[in-house]
């Protein structure tokens, strides 16, 4: 698509086809958007082309537990246990580390 003369670059769904898209794109200098791709490292890199417009998946785990914690209290109820389900891609593996910190 560079060699084509895309001057932007706008995806993936996938955070590794993203990392692989931000590696190229940084270094032809096209701009890349990231669409859908939550895995934070792709924009931990300091790339100067690379653009995020999705929250990583930290950002979409803790927002889910602010949210679920404003639910508790208009209810004045907690569950007593919590069960987390996430995918095994590269952006749902970060969502443990994100619950922890």
């Amino acid at each position: 698509m560079i060699s084509d003369g895309a001057q932007l670059l706008v995806g993936a769904f996938d955070s590794g086809q993203s990392l692989a898209i931000a590696q190229v794109a940084e270094q032809n200098g096209i701009p890349f958007v990231i669409n859908i791709a939550a895995a934070p490292e792709i924009t931990d890199q300091g790339y100067k082309f690379v653009f995020r417009n999705f929250p990583t998946a930290g950002m979409i785990l803790s927002d889910a537990f602010t949210d679920q914690k404003e639910v508790f209290g208009l209810v004045g109820q907690a569950p007593k246990t919590v069960v987390s389900c996430m995918s095994t891609t590269r952006s749902g593996r970060q969502c443990p580390k994100a619950s922890t910190s």
